[in-house]
C-alpha cells in the first residue's frame, strides 16, 4: 500500500479512523529523514508487524525549539525526499502539518 501524506489534522483522524485499530507506532521527527530514522521506522514497522499496528512518522519543524539567533527559516525541508525514504522503511503514513494546523 502506498504512504499517505497528511497534511491536515482532518486528514490525521480520517486516515486513523480507517487504520488504526488499536495501537500506532508512531516515529516523530523535524524531517531532513536520514539512516538513522529509517532504522527507527524499520524497527517500528517489524514491531508493528506482530500487532498489525501501522506505522506513523511525523515531519514537523517547530518554530519554538529554535533560539532568536537560530535560523528557523533555513532548517531543511525535503518532504518528497522525507516521505520515499518513511515509505521505503516501512511507515503506512507521513503526518507533516504546518504550523497552523499544531
Amino acid at each position: 500500500m502506498p504512504l499517505s501524506l497528511l497534511q491536515s489534522s482532518v486528514e490525521l483522524a480520517d486516515w486513523r479512523a480507517r487504520n488504526v485499530k488499536d495501537e500506532l507506532h508512531l516515529v516523530p521527527t523535524m524531517g531532513g529523514l536520514h539512516r538513522g530514522h529509517a532504522a527507527l521506522i524499520q524497527a517500528a514497522a517489524q514491531a508493528a508487524a506482530s500487532d498489525r499496528a501501522p506505522v506513523l512518522v511525523s515531519v514537523f519543524v517547530n518554530p519554538l525549539q529554535f533560539a532568536p539567533e537560530e535560523d528557523f527559516a533555513r532548517y531543511p525541508r525535503q518532504l518528497d525526499a522525507d516521505s520515499a525514504l518513511a515509505e521505503q522503511a516501512g511507515a503506512a503514513a507521513l503526518w507533516a502539518p504546518s504550523v497552523p494546523q499544531i
